[in-house]
């Protein structure tokens, strides 16, 4: 039971953190991206916005789906078409097809996750 009380609390401490560092309109599921790319950075493997769209649960269902693909930019550098990002993660092409774009997180990004003790 301790057990399952601290592990609430870090949850619930660390999405309170999340929370507080994004924008008012972040979703859940752009915070479940983030961690997608967070979780394969820290895995050591690469990840697409093709991979985190088609993730499943684990009832086999898909968790985040095709809207991401319109949402994700929330998590990028600020741009024009979103100059209220929050630059938690990056594209970077892949070097033998530049159609391909790996998500990696950005300094702020790692900073960010390390405040609540995730890396």
């Amino acid at each position: 039971m301790k057990k399952s009380i601290r592990m609430m609390d870090f949850l619930y401490g660390a999405m309170i953190r999340l929370v507080e560092d994004s924008e008012p309109r972040t979703s859940g599921r752009q915070l479940l991206a983030f961690l997608a790319v967070a979780q394969a950075e820290a895995d050591g493997k690469s990840i697409t916005l093709s991979d985190i769209r088609d993730m499943e649960g684990s009832k086999g269902q898909v968790i985040i789906g095709q809207s991401i693909a319109q949402t994700f930019a929330m998590l990028l550098d600020p741009s024009d078409r979103e100059p209220r990002g929050l630059g938690w993660v990056r594209q970077e092409p892949d070097p033998d097809d530049n159609r391909r774009k790996y998500l990696k997180l950005t300094d702020k990004g790692r900073a960010l996750l390390q405040s609540i003790g995730g890396m």
